[in-house]
């Protein structure tokens, strides 16, 4: 809903705190965008919620200097578009030790295919657990 937004207001953020908050959703939400100040506005005021940076280009020292801004105590990770994953890639969040999700595989053979280091999928179509597991079961 906010990823087209450049920032949010305080009382934005307030209204999103609270209702996580009330809803006791804390330990159950994550939080995922395109934009850096967003997640930094959330993990100023949510220091403990978990934070996904969605990043659609090659890992760079660049990218893990922002995730330092979104990191401390709690989960953050980088969410990559599928098409620019590299072993490069691939190497910088494990020396950093971010984990890496990807987003949008969209069919069994690109799920499959996916490095054991990516902890996360997000897909249009499909359900990457259950692709996994009727791969398991059928070896």
């Amino acid at each position: 809903v906010f990823q087209f937004l450049n920032t949010l207001t305080d009382p934005q953020y307030e209204i999103i705190v609270n209702a996580i908050k009330q809803y006791g959703l804390m330990n159950k939400v994550t939080f995922i965008s395109f934009n850096i100040a967003l997640l930094q506005g959330i993990h100023s005021r949510m220091p403990l919620a978990r934070l996904g940076f969605i990043y659609n280009g090659e890992i760079v020292d660049a990218i893990i200097s922002l995730m330092e801004t979104i990191s401390g105590d709690n989960e953050s990770f980088v969410d990559l578009w599928t098409n620019t994953l590299t072993t490069e890639g691939v190497n910088k969040c494990v020396s950093a030790g971010y984990p890496l999700e990807v987003w949008t595989p969209d069919t069994d053979e690109e799920i499959l295919a996916l490095p054991d280091y990516v902890t996360g999928v997000t897909s249009d179509i499909k359900i990457a657990g259950k692709v996994l597991l009727e791969n398991a079961l059928s070896d």
